[in-house]
């Protein structure tokens, strides 16, 4: 009998029966061996007293100890790696070894000597021995936990798990320079070494070049999952390059991983705002300069790039910058005194394409246009220019956004967006390619003098802005001579202005004449704006199909006119022009050169549906097709 009522800490694996007869418990109550109490078989009933078995226990001696309820914790022993986490189960057994059945869900669950346990889920980050105990109410059971580096087998595999060691590098590390600061992403490495990985240190370096590398001491920490970070304590103007290292939960026994391969070197300047993501394959990422206010006054535009998980993965660098006074650098153009530099690595093109969205701040585009508390701001009068090679285009609308894309780069949506209560401006672009300028175009400046208008004569691209700055002793108008607008009236005017400015979007190629109105301005006091129509390419074989474009949108209540005209090649003789498009609401349209090689040039003007009155005739832009 010495099986059946063996102490709980002693009991065999096997489960113990569930029915224990009548006897049995007589003999248990009675604080007597049962074959002392009365041992019935064949031979009939044994006297009291009588020696049956060297186990017996004649009445009147002291009674032995009782059994009592108790737990079976499973699994036990249990292992687990450092930082790992084990599932337990507990079953509730009575004074008399009947299974009660599974109890795990009323049982409250405990680790010693360190770790937690989280419902019947128990974790350890300390290698050595632990004991996990259950309690149900009275009742309470125990089972140990080996935790250490080196998993043991489990119960019937062959093989045993790998040891824990140090997290693999990480990688596409990519940078971003701001303003005395740097934001830095990159991708997990492949290994976590065998435990989940918690944390990634990143570390500024400098040298003269990537092979001369040592660190400043500037290091920022990410916790896991997070793979972007900013290195703050930069010093603008120098160069720095970035390295990362992961560690895992092992970190105190085994270290951190290795250094990944450096990034590229960034510069932080003054004014900058910078913002990194690395997308992994098959998924979609986005990186902004938006710090959760969106833009502001003093921080007119916030800038952000998705992405696409078709693109294989990749890496996005935004720096936006504040450029010196003076011209403008030739890789771009800015507005609101912000210039954006955007890079990706990203398989993109047509048919998956980066979105890129520019947010303006409403109130100092009003500021930088010079419009009045009354003037409607509407979202035309943000445009997006992209310079390649040094050679500025603005990026027309989309024709249609259906993949792959009939025009690339061009402007999807212009929408306004209300961001923390304050109404902003967004302008959303779907590129194939990253361009090192995606930038918002400059108003072009025009200064009122009482002498007149200087420069008289300007150009701006479509969709482009005109900035009159009033600078005279006496009020002056800024008023379309040609009365482009509803019933005959100003298609814009300023109204009589003696100092600040006055902005007009012109969204359509053709020629624009306006004068003063003031009462001492003469009949010449004028000025002209035009503004050209677009090819894209400017030359190609005569398979190439253009794309011909003059207006940055079509324009409720008008149509455009477009002529052509040809230079076959071999001669200097150009045909007189035609009209290609007549009447036509459409911005733009595709052209073949059906005429063979030689020189196609197209001028286009605007035109008033209502009242039939025209703009002048466009300047002229022409392809080549050999």
């Amino acid at each position: 009998m010495a099986k059946l009522f063996a102490a709980p800490g002693r009991r065999e694996s096997r489960r113990p029966p569930r029915r224990i007869g009548a006897v049995l418990v007589a003999g248990f109550l009675l604080g007597t061996s049962l074959l002392g109490v009365a041992a019935v078989g064949a031979a009939g009933p044994t006297p009291i007293g009588t020696a049956v078995s060297s186990g017996a226990t004649p009445i009147g001696s002291p009674l032995p100890t009782l059994p009592v309820p108790y737990l079976v914790l499973a699994p036990n022993p249990g292992t687990i790696a450092v930082g790992g986490s084990q599932t337990y189960t507990a079953e509730s057994f009575s004074a008399l070894n009947v299974d009660l059945g599974d109890v795990t869900a009323t049982t409250t669950f405990s680790i010693s000597p360190e770790g937690i346990c989280l419902l019947n889920v128990c974790t350890a980050n300390v290698s050595g021995s632990h004991t996990v105990t259950g309690t149900n109410g009275a009742v309470t059971g125990s089972a140990s936990l080996q935790v250490g580096i080196v998993l043991p087998p489990p119960s019937g595999s062959p093989t045993p798990p790998p040891p824990v060691v140090p997290p693999g590098a990480p990688t596409n590390v990519t940078a971003a320079a701001g303003d005395a600061q740097a934001s830095v992403s990159w991708l997990a490495p492949a290994s976590n070494g065998g435990s989940p990985i918690v944390s990634y240190t990143v570390t500024a370096l400098v040298g003269s070049s990537a092979a001369s590398l040592t660190s400043t001491g500037l290091t920022a920490t990410a916790a896991a999952p997070m793979t972007t970070v900013t290195v703050p304590g930069l010093t603008d103007g120098t160069a720095y390059w970035f390295e990362v290292t992961a560690s895992n939960a092992a970190v105190s026994l085994v270290g951190p991983g290795p250094e990944s391969d450096p990034s590229t070197p960034v510069t932080p300047l003054a004014g900058a705002q910078a913002a990194t993501t690395v997308v992994p394959p098959l998924a979609t990422g986005t990186a902004t300069t938006d710090p959760g206010t969106g833009p502001t006054s003093t921080t007119p535009v916030t800038t952000s790039v998705t992405v696409p998980a078709t693109s294989g993965g990749g890496s996005v660098a935004i720096v936006t910058t504040t450029p010196p006074v003076g011209p403008p650098p030739v890789a771009g153009y800015q507005v609101l005194s912000q210039q954006v530099d955007i890079t990706s690595t990203a398989g993109t093109n047509s048919a998956n394409p980066l979105t890129i969205a520019f947010t303006v701040d409403e109130s100092a585009l009003r500021l930088q246009l010079g419009l009045l508390p009354t003037d409607a701001v509407t979202t035309d009068m943000v445009v997006i220019s992209r310079t390649e090679s040094g050679v500025s285009a603005t990026v027309p609308d989309c024709l249609t956004t259906t993949l792959p894309l009939q025009l690339d780069p061009c402007v999807a949506t212009r929408q306004f967006v209300t961001i923390n209560g304050v109404e902003t401006i967004q302008v959303t672009v779907l590129t194939g390619s990253a361009s090192l300028w995606n930038t918002l175009v400059k108003p072009v400046p025009i200064t009122v003098r009482d002498s007149g208008y200087s420069p008289f004569l300007a150009t701006v691209n479509q969709g482009g802005v005109v900035q009159w700055k009033f600078a005279g002793s006496r009020a002056h108008t800024v008023t379309d001579l040609l009365a482009l607008g509803p019933s005959k009236a100003p298609w814009f005017a300023s109204g009589a202005v003696l100092a600040g400015s006055y902005g007009h979007v012109f969204q359509a190629a053709g020629t624009y004449v306006y004068r003063s109105t003031a009462g001492k301005d003469g009949v010449l006091f004028l000025g002209v704006v035009t503004v050209p129509i677009n090819v894209a390419p400017s030359s190609g074989t005569t398979a190439t199909t253009f794309t011909i474009a003059w207006s940055s949108a079509p324009i409720s209540g008008y149509v455009f006119d477009v002529q052509s005209s040809f230079e076959k090649a071999g001669t200097t003789k150009w045909t007189a022009w035609k009209p290609w498009r007549t009447g036509t609401s459409a911005a733009s349209a595709s052209f073949l050169p059906t005429l063979g090689a030689g020189a196609y040039e197209f001028i286009s003007r605007v035109r008033n549906v209502s009242t039939g009155a025209v703009s002048g005739w466009s300047l002229g832009a022409a392809v080549s097709a050999h």
